[in-house]
């Protein structure tokens, strides 16, 4: 009896610790970080790093940009009275929009993080 009680005890012991465990391929990924976080108004002189998402209005040094996020892409676009520009790319891209220079750090399901700065 007492070999049936430790055997049992054993067993929960090791189930409960792997329940515990969440499983890597379905756990949230850690929040993005950026040196300027979600404060667009530091981008006003075309040099920051901050996070987008789909929706964002970028300012930069070629125009106000609007942002899309997803399946691992950021996309910019920028439209002026006269012209429209657009560049995207994933993690690791270095984009140019006349002299915006915009280099995508990282890219997940919903935002991106991003360094902006001139030529």
């Amino acid at each position: 009896m007492r070999r049936a009680t430790v055997l049992l005890t054993a067993f929960l012991l090791l189930w409960t610790a792997g329940a515990v465990r969440p499983d890597p391929a379905t756990a949230a990924p850690p929040p993005l970080t950026a040196a300027n976080g979600r404060n667009f108004a530091a981008c006003k002189d075309g040099r920051c790093e901050v996070i987008v998402r789909t929706g964002d209005r970028l300012p930069t040094s070629t125009g106000t940009a609007r942002v899309v996020v997803g399946r691992g892409v950021v996309r910019f676009t920028v439209t002026t009275a006269n012209t429209s520009l657009m560049a995207s790319g994933t993690a690791g891209s270095r984009l140019q929009l006349n002299r915006q220079v915009i280099v995508v750090l990282k890219v997940t399901r919903l935002q991106a993080r991003v360094r902006l700065s001139r030529v």
